[in-house]
């Protein structure tokens, strides 16, 4: 099929030529290609539901795809919602059962006819440590176990992880989640009779120690993955050993698709917490060869070093490729699309933040009489926090940065009410723990209770909000996750505010968006001293409906006069034009960064965004990308179009994951400290926040591009 041939013709570029048995004897790699796309928002819940932990996804025959989930955080017991939701292609929910039937629903499969095979790892209350299987219609035909009895017969269970359907109906199940009496893969005919089992706990071959997934490839052998013992063991049907394969990492979940690609979720690599994880090996979905066990692909989780078992336990793969993670610990269904040209919309899940700094806040001990200067300029009390310390790493970039800083958080039209308001939720919105701990004393101060600090991490649809100050925080949510602002919110927050205002409120949050956006990337941390924290118990969430089409007309018109639409937009307001262009003009004119990369970077932004205005821009007269030798086509189809070198793929990764995940993840901060100094990487990243600030602005002002400027290339249909 043309998945594995694809994926394997990136493994060849990507040098993977080592044999069969060194494949077998590796460890796994975390350098493997990426070439999905991920989203984080695929599937329609039912009403007042939100996604508990997920655990299996598995495409039917027919197309449609189930998913389980364990009704409420990490259990069904006592709850009533539903943990088997049915989807079609598209997302659309399309059934929802199971209600008070489980405790802790686990492990999936589909049969040929598309009857759904779920097991219950738990057990309470009379239920538990059973299999069922489910008619499409959600009709039990066949229950194996006996419901809430733990044991070790040919008629109990003791935590069954998984379940398998051979193509004659025979069934295979393992047997037994961490610290579990069993440790086995059990065999039954078609109707349920017991026919054999084989396993006990240990390391050796043939051996397991918490069997938690179970697959079949097209010649009927058994892939079962010993997650303790960090290696896939492979079975024939009669439990015969044939191969052990550790270079897929530490299985949670497995899938093989048709074509024998398979794909293995490692949710628990990293430090050991004492449960034999592999230390250094990130978690993840990787992918490659049933047929021989080479390894083609990686799918990096958005957590892959953190000790916490973050990432996706189940994997399951459609019709078209598309590959789904069951995420527990973070409660959230992923979807990753090979090749695709946008990256996932921002807000699909809540930004990871990083505990210890990338680069050290510059001390006083180490300040030239020139960072003494700056302080005193920007912080007259001369209480530099670890933002402005930070910063000061680069001189030059404490002025690009701060004359629009102090105008925002001092001298705009705002009330320092409505101000606060939208920095706290910008700062939410993206994870960034440096910015709510330093507003939050100030949104006191400005007259905000301590209810309603918890009501803004709640959003705009919280109970007490007046419409205006709900339509506020709206603002925010849209901006951040759409990069434009829908005309019944602007409408709303217009009959309170005249243009300076309306500017003001969404310059603040595009701003906070570029601090953010640095801070999360550079690991800042909170001052000494101060205690305030974004609320723990406050589930993550945006607010904002699908983007509208861009706009065809102004809502801030340009003045008259020379010179390009976006400086007389903002000339409109010359207080607010006099300390915005400091940034820009950092990023465009005094920061050393390959003017190469920089367009690439602000071009891939404002694709992402979909700024159509600030596109024209950078690839006609301001950027002149062709003349780097950019092509616009490549750029809109992003890292995974053909013809980048590896390092340009690197700095478009950046440029996406800073959109879609409000950070720099680990593989691409290493990628580019591999070739750039600390001062280079930060003023990459400062181009792409930057030009994700201008781009939103441009979107939400509704920036017009000039006639013949060049639009938007039409991507070729795949």
């Amino acid at each position: 099929m043309r998945r594995l041939t694809w994926i394997f013709a990136l493994a060849a570029a990507a040098s993977l030529t080592s044999s069969v048995l060194a494949q077998a004897q590796d460890a796994p790699r975390n350098d493997l290609p990426q070439p999905y796309r991920t989203t984080r928002d695929w599937g329609q819940l039912p009403p007042g539901v939100k996604w508990a932990a997920v655990t299996a996804i598995e495409p039917a025959p027919d197309g449609t795809i189930y998913v389980v989930h364990r009704c409420f955080a990490n259990s069904c017991a006592g709850r009533s919602e539903a943990p088997i939701l049915k989807y079609d292609a598209s997302g659309t929910l399309l059934k929802s059962w199971g209600e008070g039937m489980f405790i802790f629903p686990h492990g999936a499969t589909v049969d040929r006819d598309g009857n759904l095979w779920l097991t219950d790892a738990g057990g309470a209350n009379g239920k538990g440590h059973q299999v069922f299987k489910f008619s499409p219609e959600g009709k039990v035909l066949m229950t194996l176990g006996k419901a809430g009895v733990s044991g070790s017969g040919p008629d109990v269970f003791d935590q069954p992880t998984d379940v398998l359907i051979a193509p004659n109906g025979n069934i295979f199940v393992t047997d037994s989640h961490r610290n579990g009496k069993n440790n086995r893969v059990v065999k039954f005919t078609k109707d349920g009779t017991f026919l054999k089992e084989w396993g006990k706990k240990g390391s050796g071959p043939g051996e397991l120690s918490e069997p938690h997934t179970i697959a079949m490839d097209s010649r009927g052998r058994l892939f079962v993955g010993d997650r303790e013992n960090n290696r896939i063991q492979i079975f024939d049907q009669d439990g015969g050993y044939i191969a052990q394969w550790r270079q897929f990492g530490r299985p949670s979940g497995i899938a093989i698709a048709k074509d024998d690609t398979l794909y293995v979720a490692d949710s628990e690599s990293g430090p050991d917490t004492g449960a034999h994880e592999l230390t250094g090996i990130k978690k993840g979905i990787r992918i490659g060869s049933a047929k021989d066990g080479k390894v083609a692909a990686y799918i990096e989780d958005m957590e892959s070093t953190t000790a916490d078992h973050s990432g996706a336990e189940g994997v399951g793969v459609d019709a078209q490729g598309n590959v789904y993670g069951a995420v527990v610990r973070r409660q959230m269904l992923e979807r990753h699309v090979i090749g695709q040209a946008f990256p996932a919309r921002p807000g699909g899940a809540r930004p990871a933040r990083l505990t210890q700094p990338r680069v050290a806040p510059l001390s006083e001990a180490q300040w030239t009489d020139l960072h003494r200067q700056l302080v005193a300029k920007y912080v007259p009390d001369g209480r530099a926090g670890n933002g402005l310390k930070t910063l000061l790493n680069i001189p030059e970039l404490v002025d690009g940065m701060m004359p629009f800083q102090n105008y925002i958080t001092k001298d705009s039209s705002l009330s320092p009410r409505h101000r606060e308001m939208l920095i706290l939720r910008t700062g939410w919105l993206l994870g960034n723990e440096y910015v709510w701990a330093g507003h939050a004393a100030i949104a006191r101060n400005a007259g905000l209770s301590a209810g309603e600090l918890r009501r803004i991490a709640q959003g705009p649809d919280a109970n007490g909000w007046d419409p205006f100050e709900a339509a506020l925080l709206r603002l925010a949510d849209q901006l951040f996750r759409n990069c434009s602002v829908d005309d019944a919110t602007w409408k709303a927050l217009s009959a309170s505010y005249d243009m300076y205002h309306l500017m003001d409120a969404v310059m603040t949050v595009t701003d906070f968006t570029t601090v953010s956006l640095m801070y999360n990337s550079l690991g800042v941390q909170p001052d000494e001293g101060v205690t305030d924290r974004m609320p723990t118990d406050i589930p993550y969430g945006v607010v904002a409906p699908e983007r509208e089409p861009p706009l065809a007309v102004a809502r801030v018109e340009p003045g008259q006069g020379p010179g390009i639409a976006i400086g007389r937009t903002f000339a409109r307001y010359p207080k607010l034009a006099a300390a915005r262009s400091t940034g820009s003009n950092y990023v465009n004119q005094r920061s050393k960064l390959d003017p190469r990369y920089r367009e690439m970077l602000i071009l891939r932004t404002g694709w992402d965004c979909q700024a159509e205005y600030e596109w024209a821009q950078h690839v006609g007269n301001v950027g002149r990308a062709r003349e780097k030798g950019l092509d616009p086509l490549k750029l809109a189809e992003g890292p995974n179009a053909s013809g980048w070198d590896a390092f340009d793929v690197v700095i478009l990764n950046a440029a996406d994951e800073l959109y879609r995940d409000s950070f720099v993840s680990d593989r691409t901060w290493n990628a580019l400290a591999a070739r750039f100094d600390t001062t280079t990487i930060i003023n990459a990243l400062i181009t792409a926040s930057n030009y994700r600030m201008v781009s939103m602005a441009l979107n939400a002002f509704g920036v017009q591009i000039d006639p013949g400027d060049e639009r938007f290339p039409t991507l070729p249909a795949r």
